[in-house]
């Protein structure tokens, strides 16, 4: 697929030339949303959404994710994911009330641990839940981890690695989620790594940033108040305006290697696979510039003004 610019003589070189220098112009501080339904019917939505008709800057319906898990689950920030960021430079953002570093505690025990990152470069729609053998991903973007298996935060920052992978399913490198039996895997076994269909594509940091409050959040993402929450009437969310905001970001979507009109689609969910969420997008062709027949003329002429300058002063010579 190809860009084309067309507008007038002038215009069309300065737009055209800005396109490239800048790429587009994007909805948030952290890039479009992504975030498609994850595929899960009868997801529970916190009580009194209603319908909803907005749309997300791309033009698709906004998803059941921002107050949302999935079906039989428990409710509330602590498990929320809410929404998957893409930016012009190719960088992946998390965004959720779940805590990326530590995990999310159940009802007394040990905290349920992140996930890693799946990815599927041109998926087949086996990728999708309900999809209990975990095939059909190309990618996986796996975190440091410490000796509690929590993400291995130190400043802020976590290192990841990014796995080429294949041939891997649920049981044979795959980890599944504990609690919701048709979600997505959660994680590559680190057992897998260095085995057959594994392979090193490179590495990176991730950022974790908190918000304490709503507010806060959609400050930052320069989206203001309400943009991912309930409207109307219905303007409630897991809890009062003071619910907290986790954003991962960082996660460098360039290194697997996708190309021109790739489709690509993000899967990420937790140890209990309590919620799951899924994007996806397609990378851009190319931009290239066609000048109108105006514009050509306007080149023309100043091709032979010049042309024109210099055999007078050759003559003047």
């Amino acid at each position: 697929m190809k860009w084309q610019c067309r507008s007038g003589p002038i215009l069309a070189v300065i737009v055209c030339f800005a396109m490239l220098g800048s790429g587009v112009a994007y909805a948030t501080s952290l890039g479009d949303d992504i975030t498609i339904f994850d595929n899960m019917s009868g997801n529970v939505w916190n009580s009194g959404y209603g319908a909803d008709t907005r749309t997300n800057p791309g033009g698709a319906p906004l998803v059941q994710e921002d107050s949302e898990t999935e079906p039989g689950t428990q409710t509330g920030q602590q498990w929320d994911l809410e929404a998957l960021y893409r930016d012009g430079s190719d960088m992946l953002s998390i965004a959720g009330g779940y805590n990326f570093a530590t995990g999310a505690p159940p009802s007394g025990g040990n905290n349920y641990d992140s996930g890693d990152v799946f990815l599927a470069v041109n998926p087949a729609s086996s990728v999708l839940p309900p999809n209990t053998t975990g095939a059909g991903f190309t990618h996986v973007v796996v975190f440091d981890r410490n000796v509690n298996d929590d993400l291995n935060v130190i400043g802020g920052q976590v290192n990841y690695t990014v796995y080429a992978i294949s041939g891997l399913t649920v049981g044979g490198g795959l980890l599944s989620a504990s609690a919701i039996t048709n979600s997505n895997p959660y994680r590559l076994d680190p057992n897998a790594i260095g085995g057959i269909g594994v392979s090193f594509v490179g590495t990176g940091t991730a950022t974790l940033t908190s918000y304490a409050t709503d507010a806060a959040f959609h400050t930052a993402l320069n989206a203001g108040v309400g943009e991912y929450e309930p409207v109307g009437s219905n303007a409630t969310s897991w809890s009062p305006a003071s619910e907290t905001h986790y954003v991962l970001s960082g996660i460098n979507l360039g290194l697997i290697g996708a190309v021109e009109d790739d489709a690509v689609t993000v899967h990420y969910t937790y140890e209990c696979g309590n919620d799951v969420i899924i994007g996806a997008y397609t990378v851009p062709g190319e931009i290239t510039v066609l000048p109108e027949p105006a514009s050509l003329v306007v080149v023309g002429m100043g091709l032979g003004l010049m042309a024109f300058g210099a055999k007078r002063k050759q003559r003047k010579s």
